[in-house]
């Protein structure tokens, strides 16, 4: 029997066992050898479809989706960043009275030309997000970072501060997102301490199996973090807070991370609470 009479036997034999409950074909199995079909025939290719029946291919549209979830996460933080800048900002100006001596009044306008640096440093990221751009790095000195980040977030607040750093080791990251990780735990900790309190900010240079690092310590004298909140407090819109958002630390431990660090986290109720952070570092001066 020729090739093209036995495929049309198969074929015919198929359909007339297998119609649907209204007449119409929806396809057949066989066990008819797929080489032995005519070359031009629809079934050539019918071996391969099948092994992907019910299967949703993979589409560009997902990857663009978790593309644009992720600008979106990325544009809630920098968000979330403008608005805790503005708050200090606010109340940096209320400090700005005819009845306030020259000194005060000089630092309270060098806090908000601080402020201005780093609203105009969050634009220029919304740029780069927009274009898509790298961060650049560079080896920086963190001191600077930690004292006008504790100075600028804490102004206009009862809270004091003590700075313990001594040579610390640089630390290869971008300068502004050093900043934003900073000012997020400082304002976190405001935040914990409505009535005034002592924020403790220290530096400690390690050698860990032959690696440098350097690991920075902020700890405050707030209300503390539920043991059973301290495994989400990193997780994006998990928050306790009645007006806030779940967007600071997690985009502390995700920017921590990006930079090759790890942040650590302990807490007692009543009592405060201590983030660890811990930077590649380089054991020598510039």
């Amino acid at each position: 029997m020729a090739k093209e009479d036995q495929f049309a036997r198969v074929m015919t034999s198929s359909m007339d066992a297998c119609p649907n409950t209204s007449g119409r074909y929806i396809g057949f199995t066989s066990s008819f050898p797929t080489e032995t079909a005519p070359r031009h025939s629809s079934c050539y290719s019918l071996m391969q479809l099948a092994a992907h029946v019910g299967v949703l291919p993979k589409t560009k549209t997902d990857n663009e989706a978790n593309s644009i979830d992720e600008l979106r996460r990325e544009i809630g933080m920098i968000a979330h960043d403008f608005n805790n800048i503005l708050t200090v900002q606010v109340g940096t100006i209320e400090l700005l009275t005819p009845e306030t001596s020259g000194h005060a009044n000089e630092h309270a306008l060098a806090q908000l030309r601080n402020a201005s640096e780093r609203l105009t440093a969050l634009s220029y990221k919304l740029m780069q997000l927009s274009c898509q751009e790298k961060s650049a790095l560079t080896w920086i000195d963190v001191t600077d970072t930690l004292l006008k980040t504790a100075d600028f977030c804490l102004l206009d607040s009862d809270i004091r501060y003590k700075l313990r750093i001594n040579g610390p080791w640089p630390i290869r990251m971008d300068p502004v997102e050093l900043n934003r990780i900073v000012q997020n735990l400082v304002m976190n900790a405001r935040q914990a301490m409505p009535s005034g309190g002592t924020l403790t900010i220290l530096t400690l240079n390690v050698l860990d199996a032959e690696k440098a690092w350097l690991e920075i310590y902020i700890r405050d004298q707030g209300c503390g973090i539920p043991e059973q909140d301290l495994d989400h407090i990193f997780d994006a819109h998990y928050t306790t807070k009645p007006h806030g958002h779940g967007l600071g630390l997690a985009y502390v431990k995700s920017a921590v991370r990006r930079f090759g660090g790890t942040i650590t986290v302990t807490s007692l109720v009543g009592l405060g609470t201590e983030f660890v952070l811990r930077f590649p570092a380089l054991p020598h001066d510039f």
